[in-house]
């Protein structure tokens, strides 16, 4: 969401703002990943599960910033299909 309104007060800043937030993003990866390995490793199961549900939602946020930095949308808003 606040990406979206981002790209009404980004004053041209919006590729700077999109890969500040991927990067973050990214780096959220690796720290589950190494989180749910060392869950695993352990042994807790119930642990590396939940760890699971937050690396599928950072993926999901991720595959969104590729949508907002596509050609699909853009400064103007999401092209008519």
């Amino acid at each position: 969401m606040k990406l979206l309104l981002a790209t009404r007060i980004a004053n041209g800043d919006l590729d700077q703002l999109l890969a500040r937030q991927k990067r973050a993003y990214l780096q959220r990866l690796r720290d589950l990943n190494r989180l749910e390995e060392r869950a695993r490793r352990d042994g807790r199961i119930d642990l590396a599960r939940l760890v699971r549900g937050a690396l599928l939602h950072t993926e999901a946020d991720l595959k969104w910033m590729d949508e907002l930095s596509s050609e699909h949308f853009g400064t103007e808003g999401a092209k008519a299909e």
